[in-house]
């Protein structure tokens, strides 16, 4: 057997990208060869033809993943489509030109989903909406971390501020990596005006590559943009709450992430974590657009050290029952039963 994962938007940072190389790690602990691409003739000139696996991560108006997938189909490859698709998003595309376009898009390319033989979905939600589409197998199989970690205190927490560029204020985390409008920022700046007027002295650290929008030389707001993920890990670790303020969220790796380090989540009605959190009260979720509730919601849940300490310990312990690496185990297992 051999596999090929492939992605048309490899070179860029965030988005799953960071699923597509824990999930090489578990080929490699495997020993299954395989190969990490987005250049179609890595699946032009994969070996062993129908012994080939072909992987497809993503639903975007991708020629090269279009091109992947159905010459995957024609050479009768087994070929699985991972689509990160929130069944939420296509009804996000408001207004004209490039969002007639994406709300086309959107209504027309799940259907693809017919000529795979599998589809990994990050939720039941995501599954529901492909067996409509009329994928002829689905599973759920959410993203993973490698591992938890526990909250920085004392010395080690003033350490990982300093390096972060904050004090021992208020820190509120916000990660957006692409997509200022998807990722809520404009809503998040108002969000910060509000919250202020309550903490004066609160700070939202926003890290990733993303255009911070309103956010950007506002009162209170420190953009760091992309920065090594060793102080990812230190924002992580030492911050007060992580605030996603998205329209939509397909599943919200910065909420795993987060409760994998013992941090709390305020996150929005459309992340597809939101049940979740709610359920194990690792998260308070808000509705999007309400500037008034979600500033107080933010300032009573950094108001109560104690909530955010229990929040957290429930979050990195369902991160460690739920989320972890070897339930990549489950699409390795996948591969086995199609090729």
């Amino acid at each position: 057997m051999n596999v090929v994962l492939f992605y048309s938007g490899l070179g860029k940072r965030g988005g799953i990208i960071p699923e597509m190389l824990i999930l090489s790690s578990v080929l490699d602990e495997e020993a299954i060869p395989h190969t990490v691409t987005s250049r179609l003739e890595d699946v032009i000139h994969s070996k062993h033809d129908r012994e080939t696996i072909v992987h497809v991560f993503g639903c975007l108006p991708s020629a090269r993943n279009l091109g992947a997938m159905v010459l995957a189909w024609r050479r009768a490859q087994p070929l699985v489509w991972t689509p990160t698709f929130h069944p939420r998003r296509q009804f996000i595309w408001k207004g004209s030109g490039p969002y007639r376009v994406m709300a086309l898009f959107d209504r027309v390319a799940p259907r693809i989903a017919r000529i795979t033989h599998a589809v990994i979905a990050g939720t039941e939600e995501e599954a529901a909406f492909f067996r409509k589409m009329g994928a002829p197998r689905t599973v759920v199989i959410p993203p993973v971390v490698t591992t938890t970690y526990p909250r920085l205190l004392g010395a080690n927490r003033a350490s990982a501020r300093a390096r972060l560029g904050v004090g021992d204020e208020p820190v509120v985390l916000l990660i957006a990596a692409h997509s200022p409008r998807r990722k809520g920022l404009d809503f998040a700046s108002r969000v910060l005006t509000e919250l202020r007027s309550w903490l004066p002295n609160v700070t939202f650290l926003v890290i990733g590559g993303g255009d911070p929008g309103l956010l950007g030389g506002q009162p209170g707001a420190r953009i760091l943009g992309w920065v090594p993920d060793e102080l990812v890990l230190d924002a992580y670790r030492s911050a007060d709450l992580l605030f996603v303020p998205s329209l939509y969220e397909q599943f919200s790796r910065a909420t795993l992430e987060a409760w994998a380090c013992e941090l709390p989540v305020v996150l929005t009605e459309g992340v597809a974590l939101a049940p979740t959190g709610k359920q194990f009260d690792t998260a308070k979720v808000v509705s999007l657009g309400d500037v008034t509730t979600t500033a107080a919601t933010l300032a009573e849940a950094l108001r109560d050290p104690l909530w955010r300490q229990q929040a957290g310990q429930r979050g990195r312990a369902l991160a460690g029952e739920r989320f972890v690496q070897n339930r990549l185990l489950d699409t390795v297992e996948l591969y086995r039963s199609l090729a």
